[in-house]
């Protein structure tokens, strides 16, 4: 009947398991993560345990929070802070299927890159909670993008369906925001769906290749958009292999590398003197992008990028069921231009074996036209590689981006 507090001391190297067989040996859901380390204090009084989490370190993850859990409750319940310093998704990687590092049962080889471990399911209707969120900095582990920070929301479970609410977060002077539900009542399979905002975010300070020293980015501007979507399945490439939904983002204010634009319709020539003359940035009048989600396979519809001298579009699809992409980039100058191949950029194959293929039987037939003709005259040659403009083709593009852009595309 008395209040009894318990110290348990930091060890010198990680605790072996995962939190999620600490949890299950106390009646509580945890993530299954790596192995850990962790120093605080717990107070029990009957059925209710009250516990300060002074540091817990997952890999490169820093974390600390207060929790109670009682189980005189049915189910029993969690409520709680769970704040930190850094919070890495590699660390939390095995909740969602990603193997361990030298754990046997996970060892076997696999042919999926995204993570088809099945989730453990019962484990989501065992309790519920209520735990809000307050990290500093989220690592997603993609080294070429920035982090996000200030991220906050707050983890609800209930009944078995286990949301993110509330979710924000600071990226690259914007803002993510929006919330994430998983329903686990099925017990074949869970639901999922997500409902995401995305505001003002730096493209060229988010995705960090753009940059480059001392001279403009490749691409700038600030993206905004939202992303809608849903899935099922019992493990992570389930739900992904049949998601359905969209993701509208666009992009204002922009600027795009002219060398970049002319490099990526082989335009030789210009491509050359803009390489000279020191790469100028062409500003981009409309830039929008719709991928639609069905049965897993993403579309683009569209994906478009006008400039005063080009426009640029995709077609094709990513299987997200499949694990393959058939993607093609296409460019029509606005211009005159005296030596290019224009020939679309084509990404082909599964995700682990990508076939980029850049010269097509169409451009082999002018670059051998281009090579008989140079046999007669040397100027001749040229005829075949001179492009008067693609203007009905860049005009329509153009259009059709607009409409994107102000929601009357089909």
């Amino acid at each position: 009947t008395a209040t009894t507090e318990i110290y348990t001391l930091a060890l010198h190297d990680a605790l072996p398991i995962s939190l999620a067989a600490v949890g299950e040996a106390v009646g509580i859901t945890l993530p299954t993560t790596a192995a850990f380390q962790m120093s605080g204090a717990l107070w029990w009084h009957g059925e209710r345990t009250n516990v300060k989490v002074v540091q817990a370190r997952i890999g490169d993850s820093r974390l600390s929070g207060d929790f109670t859990h009682d189980r005189g409750t049915t189910p029993p319940s969690l409520v709680g802070v769970l704040r930190g310093q850094r919070l890495a998704l590699a660390d939390l990687g095995p909740a969602v299927g990603v193997p361990v590092p030298g754990d046997a049962a996970q060892a076997k080889a696999s042919d999926r890159v995204l993570p088809d471990r099945p989730f453990n399911l019962p484990s989501l209707r065992a309790m519920d909670a209520d735990v809000r969120l307050a990290i500093d900095l989220f690592d997603t582990g993609n080294a070429a993008l920035q982090a996000m920070r200030d991220l906050r929301g707050r983890i609800v479970l209930q009944g078995g369906v286990l949301r993110l609410e509330q979710l924000s977060t600071r990226l690259a002077q914007g803002s993510v925001r929006g919330s994430i539900e998983l329903d686990a009542r099925q017990p074949e399979q869970a639901l999922l769906s997500a409902d995401l905002n995305v505001d003002d975010v730096r493209l060229e300070q988010w995705a960090k290749p753009l940059q480059r020293q001392g001279r403009a980015p490749l691409a700038s501007g600030v993206l905004s958009g939202r992303i809608v979507v849903n899935g099922r399945g019992r493990s992570t490439a389930g739900l992904l292999g049949t998601l359905g939904g969209h993701a509208d983002l666009a992009l204002r204010d922009g600027q795009v590398s002219h060398l970049g634009i002319e490099l990526a319709g082989l335009d030789l020539m210009e491509g050359l003197a803009e390489f000279i003359s020191g790469d100028e940035s062409l500003p981009i009048s409309c830039a929008q992008v719709r991928l639609e989600a069905r049965d897993g396979v993403l579309r683009p519809a569209p994906a478009i990028v006008t400039t005063p001298d080009s426009t640029l579009w995709a077609d094709g699809h990513i299987s997200l069921k499949d694990e393959t992409l058939d993607l093609r980039t296409r460019v029509a100058p606005k211009d005159f231009s005296l030596l290019t191949l224009r020939t679309p950029v084509q990404l082909r194959g599964p995700w682990r074996q990508v076939d980029v293929k850049v010269i097509h039987p169409e451009t082999w037939m002018r670059i051998l036209g281009a090579a008989a003709l140079a046999v007669v005259h040397p100027l001749a040659g040229v005829l075949p590689l001179v492009d008067p403009g693609q203007r009905e083709v860049a005009r329509a593009a153009d259009l059709r981006c607009r409409q994107a852009r102000a929601g009357k595309a089909s």
